[in-house]
């Protein structure tokens, strides 16, 4: 009964066409988030190695691609 309900050609377009912008929109701000998890991460290994302020723009000025 329920497999008829979901597998509906109908249903099933209904559920396409909602579902997977959701699950776009999570994985964007899933990806942001741990993307600033892991830079935040990065900077404060560097602190805790004592690398100066300057070194530490360098290598992040380094890492990021330049945008045109």
């Amino acid at each position: 009964m329920l497999s008829e309900f979901i597998w509906n050609t109908s249903n099933l377009t209904i559920i396409l066409i909602f579902g997977l912008p959701i699950v776009s929109v999570i994985g964007y701000f899933w990806y942001s988030i741990e993307k600033t998890r892991s830079d935040n991460a990065l900077k404060q290994s560097m602190i805790d190695r004592g690398m100066s302020p300057e070194d530490i723009q360098k290598v992040l000025e380094a890492q990021t691609p330049e945008k045109k």
